[in-house]
């Protein structure tokens, strides 16, 4: 399953306030209270709202230390 970028973007809006994005040419780094996660852009959609799978999500999401809030917008088990 893949979930668009957008909605990842609405993710750390809410669970991970004073993120920070930094794109690089194949994925897009999130960085919140000093830890790092990284995400692949993916080869489909838009420029600006590519589509990521969810398990780089629940990655991430455990990663950032934001899992319980995150499962609100994507089923991450």
């Amino acid at each position: 399953m893949q979930v668009a970028f957008k909605t990842v973007v609405k993710i750390l809006k809410k669970c991970a306030g004073g993120y920070e994005l930094t794109r690089y040419t194949h994925s897009i780094a999130v960085r919140y209270q000093k830890k790092t996660a990284y995400l692949p852009k993916g080869g489909h959609g838009r420029q600006g709202n590519h589509q990521i799978e969810v398990g780089h999500i629940r990655r991430m999401a455990r990663t950032l230390d934001i899992e319980k809030c995150a499962k609100d917008f994507v089923r991450l088990d």
